[in-house]
């Protein structure tokens, strides 16, 4: 079975930032949908070798099941090592892993019971999966490879329909954000999940070659400002013009995520969009009685984006933020960026821009530069993080 590497960082005397030998290359960043916050970046650290990143897979209640699938797997578990074999269900009772009448001691690591991936719960995933506890709580966490984690995150995240120097781009900023997780969450049980909280990952399936192509391209090229890793975060189309992560997450921005004009996301999916729910309902999703009856004193951010409005209710008015906002409006709002709001009739209406956060790199904005300007992957990362270096993470 393979163990699980272990992560060392070099000595910064020893080992220098290598840089992107690409001719005008200035720089760049990115983080994914969901995230609450942008911290500055953490120190550049650089690997001997390519490090694993700690997923989590699930986390088991007690009488959760978790199925093996075809291959079966290999288990260790105090030096011991169980072939366990296929169409396997394991059952986490709350204090104990059941495999039949059998205890298996916690934790332990599930491993390939032949080539590279484990099937599981209807996922196929590379490299090895850990089981630990969380109190009464069941961590099903997968340590991968970094760079063949980024094949699948790539796949899902932007997929093959794109053209490569998009997906270049995409690879490097999905890099960028999973080593500042890695740098960041050491004392963590795990770097990330599988969700937009984090990046979307569904395991290895079966990416396009095209996808590969480019990770493979780009490996071990991560984006970095002033000598720090600058966390990658992206939103699927930002309507025009990105927001500064200040803006978005709070706390201080650094110039790789001040936001720029985009300009090449006009024909984008959700470029614009409109919105419509019934008043009661949104007060109601609002956690306000009765119904909405007028929207007022619109604040808008520097960006433009909403960031704040006063609504109007049974029980009075009370000014609430954009994001609260955009919740209670349902999925048909795509954005805070709202740029009409009103209560009209029965139902609230608002017209809005981008879909996302409006952070980082624009991925269809990134896709129009690569097929429709020619832009390549360093142009693509230089204009939407200005004043970022590419640097190497590990000398591969």
């Amino acid at each position: 079975m393979r163990h699980a590497r272990r992560r060392t960082r070099t000595s910064r005397g020893v080992v220098l930032v290598v840089l992107l030998a690409v001719a005008g290359l200035t720089a760049l960043i990115v983080s994914p949908p969901g995230r609450s916050t942008v911290p500055d970046g953490a120190p550049l650290d650089l690997f001997q070798a390519e490090p694993d990143i700690r997923a989590l897979l699930r986390s088991v209640r007690a009488g959760g099941n978790i199925l093996l699938g075809e291959d079966g797997a290999k288990i260790l578990t105090d030096g011991a090592e169980i072939a366990m074999p296929e169409d396997t269900t394991l059952t986490w009772n709350g204090q104990q892993l059941v495999w039949g009448d059998r205890a298996i001691r916690l934790p332990c690591t599930l491993g390939p019971a032949s080539g590279d991936t484990i099937n599981l719960d209807d996922g196929q995933w590379p490299g090895e999966i850990h089981f630990e506890t969380d109190g009464a709580t069941l961590l099903v966490i997968a340590h991968t490879p970094l760079e063949e984690y980024l094949v699948g995150v790539v796949q899902a995240e932007m997929g093959a329909s794109f053209a490569a120097a998009a997906l270049e781009a995409q690879s490097i900023a999905c890099r960028s954000y999973a080593a500042t997780q890695i740098a960041n969450r050491r004392s963590a049980r795990y770097d990330v999940d599988t969700t937009q909280l984090t990046q979307v990952w569904r395991g290895a399936g079966r990416p396009s070659r095209k996808v590969r192509r480019a990770v493979e391209a780009t490996r071990s090229f991560v984006l970095s400002h002033a000598n720090k890793l600058v966390e990658g975060v992206f939103s699927a189309t930002c309507g025009g013009a990105t927001r500064s992560a200040g803006e978005a997450f709070g706390g201080r921005t650094t110039p790789p995520l001040a936001g720029v004009e985009c300009g090449h996301c006009s024909a984008a999916p959700f470029a614009t969009w409109s919105a419509d729910r019934n008043a009661s309902e949104v007060a109601a999703a609002l956690g306000l009685p009765g119904t909405v009856n007028m929207i007022g004193a619109l604040e808008f951010a520097t960006s433009g984006r909403l960031a704040s409005a006063v609504v109007h209710c049974d029980s009075g008015p009370v000014s609430l933020s954009a994001s609260k906002i955009k919740r209670a409006l349902g999925p048909e709002a795509r954005s805070t960026w709202i740029t009409r709001l009103r209560a009209e009739g029965a139902n609230v209406h608002a017209e809005g821009r981008g879909f996302g956060h409006g952070v980082g790199l624009c991925q269809h904005g990134a896709g129009s530069m690569a097929s429709r300007s020619g832009w390549n992957c360093a142009a693509i990362l230089a204009h939407y993080y200005p004043g970022a270096k590419l640097a190497r993470l590990y000398l591969p």
